[in-house]
């Protein structure tokens, strides 16, 4: 019966040693996982280490021209006010001077 008891404490000592080791290795399987989930796209490594399944590289973001950029949007037809006279007027001498 003592055997079975110092047998019994045995056992439950190297399950406990196990537990601690399958603990440690799931989290070093964790960080190993994270890091080769890692590409040129997610971190600062360079495309030519990329392995070959990652996704290509994104292309990089562009605003619109500067030429559009500049300019504000359009009114809408129903939002667009008739010009004054005085401007009418600037507008005719202008092209008499300079001609369309």
């Amino acid at each position: 019966m003592e055997d079975l008891e110092r047998e019994n404490a045995q056992l439950r000592a190297r399950v406990d040693q196990q537990q601690a080791l399958i603990a440690i290795l799931e989290h070093r399987n964790q960080d190993l996982e994270a890091r080769l989930a890692r590409f040129s796209g997610n971190s600062s490594k360079p495309p030519s280490s990329d392995p070959p399944g990652a996704p290509p590289p994104a292309p990089p973001k562009r605003g619109p021209p500067w030429s559009t950029r500049a300019l504000p949007p359009a009114p809408l037809k129903s939002e667009r006010r008739v010009p004054s006279s005085r401007a009418v007027n600037a507008y005719r001498f202008f092209v008499r001077i300079f001609g369309r």
